[in-house]
């Protein structure tokens, strides 16, 4: 992958209401590359196709009709849970995304 964003704090509101939505517009308008993976991290306990339907409503008002490109998108959106003091934890997410 090109290129890895992770999210601290992903299940918080900022990043719901701020953060997807602004890397969903950067995704639609191909500002960045289409095999990004974007990794949420936080101590919720979350599989990702819940963290997928937590964020869906935030993007849809901003999708205009390309559900396609939306699902896309959420896609490359995974989860990954971990207390945000845990060097362990930070250290398993950069394993799986080398």
């Amino acid at each position: 992958t090109a290129l890895s964003v992770v999210i601290v704090g992903a299940s918080g509101d900022l990043a719901k209401k701020k953060t997807y939505p602004a890397l969903w517009e950067l995704f639609r308008d191909g500002h960045i590359p289409k095999d990004v993976i974007m990794v949420g991290y936080a101590r919720s306990a979350k599989e990702d196709s819940a963290f997928r339907s937590h964020l869906r409503p935030y993007l849809e008002s901003k999708a205009q009709g390309q559900d396609k490109l939306l699902s896309e998108f959420l896609e490359r959106c995974w989860y990954r849970r971990g207390q945000y003091d845990s060097v362990e934890a930070f250290a398993a997410v950069a394993e799986e995304l080398t």
